[in-house]
């Protein structure tokens, strides 16, 4: 079966969103009249974030957000479903043969999204962007000295918890791509993109190891490292919080909001680098996946969260660093189309 141009670039706009770890846990299907996207749950396998997990969720709402993005730039009226179930159907588009035919757009601002870990002046950010940002329901901003460093404490509590738990950290641990085979394979984390000083991806690598990292734990090596993940908040022009209400409906919501927020950010020459080590501590706790000995500190974090979020019955889904970056991020690949695209043809 052929497949359309339009087909294509719906798909290419899709697989650009971002997910955890770039981890890329979606599946596209066309049958030659709708393209239907799902979570690919075989290739993932039981060590990443699961088909109803939080992550996942806001990960395929990126997805969906970035599809009716690219069909609303071509001008067309289209036929879209997002499932308000549990359905495994994350989001489906229907194409008749006059949008099949049709020529995509070339410069969608979707397209040039990214992620910059690097470091980012403080210039603050620009009004217009603000304006945008005070017209989006779900978000709260915070600027200033006082208010980064509330938001920076968080981060460092949380990467504190983070840094003690042997199932994130291995889950971390295999995101890791560290040559050029390994960064080639299109899915993972790039260590270059972390923007690290001289001898940094020789620690990450020494430390990508549990029983080195427990070890290190034992002399407060946490420590140093979580104060070292948080420091750079103080730094941004702002953090921009994803909130909103629980619920499975809400996160694919809230992901879509990110992604929305991401794009424009980008558009506006800012760097933007997610956290979501926070949202993750605090779904853990409830969750009761949180270590024992973790418990009375985390929780604590959720107190201390809620005093510098506020948003009562809304939960925290993300958290992003936003400013000027002092150089040009490198950006992160993706996997190879046959990898995350199935045509299924008619018997």
């Amino acid at each position: 079966m052929r497949v359309p141009r339009m087909v294509e670039f719906l798909v290419e706009a899709g697989r650009w969103a971002p997910s955890a770890d770039n981890a890329q846990p979606w599946h596209f299907f066309w049958d030659g009249n709708e393209i239907t996207l799902k979570y690919d749950g075989k290739r993932i396998g039981a060590k990443g974030f699961q088909i109803h997990h939080r992550a996942t969720l806001m990960t395929m709402g990126a997805v969906v957000e970035n599809i009716l993005q690219a069909a609303s730039g071509s001008h067309q009226g289209w036929a879209c479903r997002v499932p308000r179930d549990e359905s495994e159907n994350f989001f489906s588009i229907r194409l008749n043969e006059a949008q099949q035919e049709s020529v995509p757009p070339s410069d969608l601002p979707l397209f040039m999204r990214h992620t910059s870990r690097l470091p980012f002046s403080r210039r603050p950010l620009p009004e217009s962007f603000l304006d945008f940002l005070k017209d989006q329901k779900g978000l709260k901003t915070f600027e200033g000295s006082k208010n980064l460093a509330s938001i920076s404490g968080l981060v460092r509590k949380a990467s504190m918890a983070r840094f003690r738990t042997r199932e994130i950290h291995e889950w971390f641990a295999g995101s890791l791509r560290f040559g050029k085979d390994e960064v080639e394979r299109g899915d993972g984390l790039d260590v270059s993109t972390f923007g690290l000083p001289p001898g940094g991806k020789a620690l990450v690598r020494f430390i990508s190891d549990w029983n080195r990292m427990s070890a290190l734990n034992r002399i407060g090596g946490y420590r140093l490292l979580a104060s070292m993940e948080a420091a750079s908040i103080t730094k941004a022009g702002a953090v921009i919080a994803i909130m909103g209400k629980p619920g499975m409906d809400e996160a694919i919501e809230a992901g879509r909001l990110m992604e929305k927020v991401w794009i424009e950010a980008n558009a506006n020459g800012l760097g933007v680098q997610p956290y979501f080590i926070v949202s993750d501590q605090l779904a853990r706790l409830g969750e009761g996946l949180v270590p024992d000995e973790l418990i009375d500190e985390v929780t604590k974090l959720a107190s201390e969260a809620h005093e510098v979020l506020g948003g009562d019955g809304e939960v925290l889904y993300m958290l992003l660093r936003v400013g000027f970056g002092k150089a040009g991020p490198v950006r992160s690949l993706r996997l190879p189309l046959d990898a995350i695209f199935s045509v299924i043809r008619e018997d």
